[in-house]
């Protein structure tokens, strides 16, 4: 069975589009499934399909017509698929790699665990760093910083710098404006007994920024309405200890907040679905989903 790509498109690193079954998103077909994001880019455009790629899209096709929970996938199929350009892995990650056979074998991902290990990013991109291995370092699994071990609810959430855009002018003097008008940032009804999901991007935010944009949140309140907050790894663990303490000074309510989780974009990165119950016990280091129970 070929790979169900939309007519016209392959796969690629860094540009997102919704998975089409008769066509690219915006052409008004149907779905393949709700929340199943791909990876894509326009044929012709630059760096091709080689090895494991293929494999992966043959992964890829077999997925249709099964149930892809909505999640935090920013780069998932370029953790280490060669996908784009200047990509040195040979293999995808193992860790990333787990989950993603989990996803495309059966649908769903069971439980999410720490990595044993994390990544530092890399700084050479050109053609001579291909095969250079990653250098790794020993994983210090989840953080729970304040409030009770085990909490649940379904997840939402994302990168913190792009939700600051949605309350921020500095790029766009409309931008607030047209995100209040079209509701992009949910209603506090709708995050109530929700998991807040946060992780930061490559920018490698400075604390004060940083801190300003979880104080953005706040004036929000969802802080007062959420069953907890899951926050990923930064990063090469960038601003590590100065993002713990802005989390523990601005977050004054007692809602449980476990830091350094492997999603996001540092690697390596877990699949975290949304719109899925789950069931978080720091202590016993696991966010286990149910996904018969209706939230």
């Amino acid at each position: 069975m070929e790979a169900c790509l939309p007519s016209g498109f392959e796969a690629r690193g860094d540009e997102t589009a919704l998975l089409r079954r008769d066509g690219p998103a915006g052409d008004g077909a149907d779905a393949v499934q709700k929340g199943a994001h791909l990876l894509l880019r326009p044929l012709g455009g630059q760096g091709d399909l080689v090895g494991g790629e293929q494999a992966a899209l043959q992964l890829v096709g077999r997925a249709e017509g099964r149930q892809l929970p909505v999640g935090d996938h920013e780069d998932l199929i370029a953790d280490g698929l060669h996908l784009g350009q200047g990509v040195g892995d040979k293999e995808m990650l193992p860790y990333s790699l787990h989950y993603f056979k989990e996803l495309i074998e059966t649908g769903r991902i069971s439980e999410i665990r720490p990595s044993n290990v994390w990544y530092e990013e890399r700084t050479d991109f050109s053609p001579k760093a291909l095969g250079t291995p990653r250098v790794s370092h020993a994983n210090t699994g989840f953080d729970l910083l304040q409030g009770n071990a085990q909490f649940e609810g379904e997840i939402l959430g994302g990168c913190l710098e792009s939700l600051y855009d949605i309350f921020d002018n500095s790029l766009h003097a409309d931008s607030t404006d047209l995100c209040q008008k079209y509701k992009l940032f949910p209603d506090l009804s709708d995050w109530e007994g929700k998991i807040l999901l946060l992780e930061t991007s490559q920018e490698k935010t400075e604390p004060d920024d940083f801190k300003k944009m979880l104080q953005t949140l706040k004036e929000t309140r969802i802080f007062e309405v959420i069953s907890g907050l899951l926050v990923g790894k930064p990063m090469d663990e960038t601003f590590y200890d100065d993002y713990k303490e802005a989390l523990m000074d601005t977050i004054d309510s007692n809602i449980p907040i476990v830091y350094n989780l492997n999603v996001g974009h540092a690697t390596p990165r877990a699949i975290v679905p949304f719109e899925v119950h789950a069931y978080v016990d720091a202590t016993e280091q696991v966010i286990r989903f149910d996904y018969n129970k209706e939230s």
